[in-house]
């Protein structure tokens, strides 16, 4: 009779820790491929980000011509740069 109950404990308990360790590796496992997910996610976000910028880049490149002189968008980044400077220092008088 002792030996049959300490059989079946011991089945049950083998069978919870089984099932306990299933349970978990599943769990893991989903997990695992959660974070793989978020990651790809995220690395795509970040690759098609960089793709905008460098089509976004080359569309704003300046094309100089042999022996000719600078196109004028020179002119428009200082009259930008010369604007944001004053708005700079009318915040740092605030």
């Amino acid at each position: 009779m002792y030996k049959n109950l300490a059989q079946t404990n011991a089945s049950q308990i083998a069978e919870y820790a089984q099932n306990l360790l299933a349970g978990s590796q599943k769990d893991t496992a989903s997990l695992l491929a959660n974070l793989m997910l978020w990651y790809m996610n995220g690395y795509d976000v970040l690759n098609d980000t960089q793709k905008q910028s460098l089509s976004t880049s080359q569309g704003n490149a300046t094309k100089t011509q042999s022996g000719g002189s600078s196109s004028n968008d020179s002119s428009g980044i200082y009259r930008m740069l010369q604007a944001i400077t004053q708005m700079a220092m009318m915040a740092e008088g605030m």
